[in-house]
């Protein structure tokens, strides 16, 4: 009888590796799905950059570098964007690439990025 659960330990472990992987693959779109759509909403939050002054323009961290920090910077206007709900976005951009770059072991250059000057000129531009 022992060679009968041998063999059926054979049988079902290689389903439960199978399985294992198959989670994995589906936590990963579900990861790269987040991301997309936080990039998304991101994008669109900042595409409209219209101001009429300076103290309208601002930017914020976007993603996450796999050393440590932002990975860059994006220029949104307060004018037309929401404060709060951009900083919320780009929280959980910045958890989401985070956890993909531990995920999959990824290196950056370590280099530091600098938040971008920025000034008004009917829209919020980089000086």
């Amino acid at each position: 009888m022992k060679c009968g659960y041998i063999g059926l330990g054979l049988f079902i472990l290689p389903l439960l590796v199978s399985c294992a992987k198959d989670d994995a693959v589906s936590s990963d779109k579900k990861l790269e799905s987040n991301i997309g759509h936080a990039s998304s909403k991101i994008d669109e939050l900042t595409s409209d950059l219209t101001c009429d002054t300076n103290e309208q323009c601002k930017s914020i961290e976007y993603g996450h570098k796999p050393c440590g920090g932002a990975a860059g910077y994006k220029i949104y206007s307060t004018k037309n964007t929401d404060d709060i709900l951009i900083n919320e976005y780009a929280d959980d951009y910045f958890q989401l690439t985070m956890k993909y770059n531990e995920r999959h072991g990824l290196v950056s250059d370590c280099s530091f990025e600098i938040p971008p000057v920025l000034h008004c000129d009917i829209e919020c531009k980089q000086l």
